[in-house]
């Protein structure tokens, strides 16, 4: 007999809450112990929803013991929460054999190949990392009044060029037009914007909408972001281990 024939909704719930309530005391044990710099500004209840939302994403993929759980929280604070839905990071799930060619998921998904890949890609991010002045100054280059994707796209390479050297333009184009419009419809100007998502080409497509580093749309609107922000916020990344 399954629980949704002898349980209410509400019922249903709580059970359920009660037992992944020792999964996720361990889950978020394990983030703050080996990402401390990346979570050390959380509050608990922020930290407990990175947990749940990469418990649920991770059992999309089909994962379901505690081991497969704990390990897919690797990427997604190296990658970014909701990373398999980063439109930037969709030749790296088709490298580690996780989706194919249309995007679509392949079956049973392995951690051994996906950690390659995302190592190499957290060395590339180093790269473009260990220059921050650089990195600060390609981040405040001036844009044009009206700002259109090459002015964008030139901002992007200028910051990473390590990082963006193999992503394809359309990736790359269709990562823009989908992070312009979520950030815009925040309430973000168009110049911050294109900035901030200079920013989330290194720390994820939901940086500062989600859970992570929660300060950046905000420190955006209200006028407070700048390459020291952006800066601050990728090397928690860089400095977790």
């Amino acid at each position: 007999m399954r629980l949704n024939q002898i349980m209410s909704a509400d019922g249903q719930e709580a059970y359920l809450a009660e037992r992944r309530a020792p999964y996720f005391a361990k889950a978020e044990k394990y983030l703050a112990t080996h990402f401390a710099p990346l979570c050390a500004p959380l509050q608990p209840p922020t930290l407990r929803a990175v947990v749940e939302s990469a418990f649920h994403d991770a059992r999309t993929w089909g994962f379901r013991t505690e081991r497969e759980l704990l390990r897919y929280l690797i990427p997604t604070a190296l990658l970014g929460e909701g990373f398999a839905g980063d439109p930037l990071l969709r030749p790296l799930l088709r490298a580690a054999f996780w989706i194919n060619a249309q995007d679509r998921p392949l079956r049973s998904p392995g951690f051994p190949r996906l950690f390659d890949v995302v190592d190499m890609w957290h060395r590339r991010r180093r790269r473009d990392l260990d220059a921050p002045d650089r990195f600060a100054t390609a981040l405040s280059t001036p844009l044009p009044a009206q700002i259109a994707y090459p002015d964008a796209q030139r901002l992007f390479r200028a910051c990473w060029p390590n990082l963006l050297q193999n992503i394809p333009p359309d990736v790359l184009r269709r990562f823009a037009d989908t992070g312009l419009k979520a950030l815009q419809s925040d309430g973000i100007g168009l110049d911050v914007a294109v900035r901030l998502l200079a920013v989330q080409v290194g720390a994820g497509h939901r940086a500062g909408r989600a859970n992570f580093h929660p300060d950046l749309c905000a420190a955006a609107r209200e006028g407070r972001f700048d390459a020291t922000a952006g800066l601050a916020a990728l090397t928690s990344m860089e400095t977790s281990s």
